[in-house]
């Protein structure tokens, strides 16, 4: 009995709400019919209810688009600002037809903020990183050669609009960056080769001014900025191949004491974003040049076992990498009447 009642609640509310929307669609017809027979003081009271509970949202956009015009023709500017103000935060990405309508409506609309104030989502991608050597040390004899090698890299990414010296066209790209970057060291001599991977992993705060070429759905922009990095580990791998014997086990030393925890990037970028939805799809090309040495002078002869066991150094260097992301930013409106300066 409980089980049939439930139901026959469910199935009565749903019918009251079918009716209601069928009567508000009904409403919104007959509201257009009345503003084109010129009786705009009726339409505030005839989409008044509707605008509270029964519109759905494109009908909202509509019903307020109606009382705008309605207000504007009355001569009630403020009301026509409010109602103009209801429709933007109803539909943020709401535009202006030129070719349909009134020019009043359109500056009306133009004194409007209706860009996004910023823009937040998230990037991934690869990286590809290469030691630059400032100097080396050699425990013994042999060439040691330095190779790029991939990592990882993503972000949580924030845009803010802004605006220098007139130029418009700019936006302020803060992010919190996680990152892991590796390069490849071998030392070979006439007895052995070590095979020698270096890792490293960062929580970095890029910030960069991008400029971009046009405003439209498709954007491309270049970037100019800088990161502060903070070291979370470093890894030293290390094998020994020596060729009178099976030589030495694959071993991975901790070397984060040895290194500058704290370093700087100059960074430059090329990217496109594209409109989707309500946000925008971006793709990102960056070059990290590094500023400060990774390892610390004093830090090359740090680990006992690297040195004795496995005849090998860590030399001075800096790092620079290439990362390529891809990601997502969410659209974040506030809409608001813009004060015009005299």
């Amino acid at each position: 009995m409980k089980r049939f009642l439930v139901l026959a609640f469910i199935l009565v509310w749903l019918s009251e709400a079918a009716a209601q929307v069928t009567n508000c669609s009904q409403t919104l017809r007959l509201a257009n019919s009345t503003y084109e027979q010129g009786r705009l003081h009726e339409l505030p009271s005839l989409l008044e209810n509707c605008l509270k509970l029964g519109f759905t949202g494109p009908e909202k956009v509509q019903a307020y688009r109606l009382l705008t015009l309605a207000y504007i023709y009355l001569e009630e500017p403020e009301k026509a600002d409010a109602s103009m103000l209801s429709l933007l935060q109803t539909d943020h990405e709401f535009k202006i037809n030129d070719a349909v309508d009134p020019a009043e409506f359109i500056a009306l609309y133009r004194t409007f903020r209706t860009n996004p104030v910023y823009r937040l989502g998230g990037k991934a991608g690869t990286n590809i990183a290469m030691a630059n050597v400032a100097s080396s040390d050699k425990v013994i004899e042999g060439v040691s050669k330095y190779n790029f090698s991939f990592g990882f890299s993503a972000a949580v990414s924030a845009e803010i609009p802004v605006k220098i010296l007139k130029v418009k066209n700019l936006t302020f790209n803060p992010e919190l960056y996680f990152q892991i970057t590796s390069f490849n060291l071998t030392n070979q001599n006439l007895y052995s080769k070590l095979i020698g991977p270096r890792t490293n992993t960062w929580v970095s705060i890029p910030l960069s001014l991008q400029y971009q070429f046009t405003r439209s759905k498709f954007n491309p922009y270049v970037a100019l900025g800088i990161e502060t990095a903070f070291l979370l580990s470093s890894k030293a791998s290390e094998q020994r191949q020596i060729k009178s014997n099976a030589g030495l086990e694959l071993k991975t030393f901790d070397v984060k004491g040895d290194v500058n925890r704290l370093n700087y990037f100059g960074l430059i970028a090329a990217g496109a974003k594209y409109k989707i939805g309500k946000g925008m799809a971006v793709a990102e090309l960056r070059y990290h040049q590094g500023i400060r040495n990774v390892t610390r002078i004093d830090g090359t002869y740090g680990n006992s076992f690297q040195t004795w066991d496995y005849h090998t150094a860590d030399a001075v260097y800096k790092l620079n990498y290439l990362s390529l992301t891809v990601g997502y930013l969410i659209n974040i409106y506030n809409p608001k009447k813009l004060t015009i300066k005299k």
